[in-house]
């Protein structure tokens, strides 16, 4: 008898587990009264949507700040050297 368990790997980047958590909630959605995960009592998908947006873009913006960050600490590097 074949397994029919179904297994996602959860990943270890913050942008790969929002981009799960999106595609999950988009399946969700194209589903819609026959999702399953309509049956979790003590969790609503429908009310993570905005909290995955505002994850995303404040994830972007870190990012941003991150790349900054990098080129400031080189450009400080450089004017230590001369």
């Amino acid at each position: 008898m074949a397994n029919k368990t179904l297994r996602i790997p959860i990943p270890a980047t913050t942008s790969e587990l929002i981009k799960l958590g999106k595609a999950i909630h988009k399946k969700h959605m194209a589903d819609g009264a026959a999702s399953p995960l309509k049956a979790m009592e003590d969790y609503s998908w429908d009310a993570v949507a905005a909290d995955l947006t505002a994850a995303e873009a404040l994830h972007t913006q870190a990012e941003e700040h991150r790349k900054k960050a990098e080129e400031l600490y080189r450009e400080r590097m450089q004017r230590s050297r001369t």
